[in-house]
């Protein structure tokens, strides 16, 4: 499933492509952090976890390895300003 992800101010981007980091459970670093840029993705602390994302699209753009995008635009210590999540079922929740 692709989620929608706000970076800082910039056009939004879309995570095609994760896998979850295992063995990860505790939070090293702020939530929507740049953790690691390696050669097949880079790695997102979560508020649980870990998780590497593969492929991302950003707005307007084609789908791309998350490698390619993470050289011209992330590094580590950089942060995705994720924006805050809407119970199901409260007002402004998507459709359900």
């Amino acid at each position: 499933m692709a989620d929608d992800v706000d970076v800082s101010g910039r056009r939004r981007l879309i995570m095609v492509r994760t896998r979850l980091v295992p063995g990860a459970d505790e939070a090293a670093a702020e939530p929507g952090s740049i953790v690691r840029v390696g050669r097949e993705a880079f790695t997102v602390q979560t508020g649980s976890g870990l998780l590497d994302v593969l492929s991302i699209q950003p707005e307007g753009r084609r789908v791309m390895p998350a490698c390619d995008f993470a050289a011209g635009h992330l590094g580590a210590g950089a942060r995705f300003d994720v924006p805050p999540v809407t119970p199901a079922g409260a007002p402004g929740a998507g459709p359900s």
